[in-house]
């Protein structure tokens, strides 16, 4: 019997695998390695890209993320004073009325047209305390027996200190009247001209006086309107005589008031 060799083409087929899908297996065995060796990157690289993109987000969403917080109170009361008081010192021209009351109020029968002129400055340390010097004039006249036609002449000049309320926390109409409360004294030089005597008395005398008023900015920080309402108590040297008992004023007590308007510049 004979042998027939096998075929040399039919080995080789058996023997070698098929191209194609040795070629898919390999490139898969690749890729999963490659997607394994890859995977521990992408994780750490995440979280970063992530934090990023809430932080971004956060930025976006939070309303309060461009806050500044206000300034201490020692820089804000810097320039607290300046901004509701204006500046430090001032000039006061003004006019109003001067009356008394009592006996010499009987006999002086109206009130007098006074002028006043004033110079005016803000404590350093607090600008609520203001100090005036000013000068005010006035002149009263009356006819009454026995002197007859009579001229009173009456300069004063005053030293003041006012004080200004808070009032900002208050209703906007409150504070732009600036209210203060004022104590003063005054030299007070009063001259009588007798006419028909043809003779004249003066004599000076201090004074002293409260009041209060209110100012409202008319240029805010520059120029305001100031009213004043002031009472001066004291006592002239005829206040016990007893020349006017025929036309029934007894003496001539009495005490003095003034009520002024006047427009302030501040520098």
């Amino acid at each position: 019997m004979a042998i027939t060799p096998p075929d040399p083409s039919l080995s080789d087929r058996s023997a070698t695998p098929s191209s194609p899908e040795a070629c898919i297996s390999t490139s898969k065995i690749f890729l999963v390695l490659i997607l394994i060796c890859l995977s521990p990157l992408a994780r750490a690289a995440d979280p970063a890209g992530g934090g990023a993109l809430s932080e971004a987000e956060g930025d976006g969403a939070n309303p309060f993320s461009d806050y500044v917080p206000p300034p201490e109170d020692s820089d804000v009361s810097e320039n607290e004073h300046f901004q509701y008081f204006g500046n430090q010192f001032g000039i006061m021209v003004g006019t109003g009325i001067q009356w008394f009351d009592g006996n010499m109020g009987r006999l002086y029968n109206a009130a007098a047209l006074n002028d006043n002129m004033s110079f005016r400055w803000w404590w350093l340390w607090d600008f609520r305390f203001m100090g005036t010097i000013g000068y005010t004039r006035s002149k009263h006249r009356f006819d009454a027996y026995p002197v007859g036609d009579t001229q009173v002449p009456i300069r004063r000049i005053d030293l003041d200190f006012r004080y200004f309320f808070d009032a900002k926390n208050l209703s906007a109409t409150f504070t732009a009247m600036h209210p203060f409360a004022l104590l003063g004294f005054s030299n007070v030089k009063r001259s009588q001209l007798f006419e028909d005597l043809g003779s004249i008395e003066a004599e000076s005398k201090m004074a002293a006086s409260v009041g209060g008023g209110l100012q409202f900015d008319i240029t805010p920080r520059s120029t305001r309107l100031d009213l004043e309402l002031k009472y001066s108590r004291t006592i002239f040297r005829d206040a016990e005589d007893q020349t006017f008992v025929p036309v029934g004023i007894p003496n001539l007590r009495g005490s003095m008031y003034s009520f002024t308007t006047s427009v302030m510049w501040m520098f």
